[in-house]
């Protein structure tokens, strides 16, 4: 429900609030995970930090950055 919430009040700020949401999110866990170049991952872990989390640890740390925001 908490997730759903989110989404609804994200929706109200606009259409492209929720795909840019998606779109991010996308970009971060395919560049920790290996999807993206080298320089991509490095790019992420110098905005946000985190390099020592393990992956699902840090898509956490994003998802509550996001909630936070919201």
């Amino acid at each position: 429900m908490y997730d759903y919430d989110l989404y609804q009040a994200s929706e109200r700020s606009g259409d492209q609030c929720v795909q840019v949401i998606r779109n991010v999110t996308s970009y971060i866990e395919q560049a920790i995970t290996g999807k993206l170049t080298p320089d991509d991952k490095y790019y992420v872990y110098q905005i946000f930090g985190g390099r020592d989390l393990p992956a699902n640890d840090f898509m956490n740390y994003i998802a509550d950055a996001v909630a936070g925001a919201i």
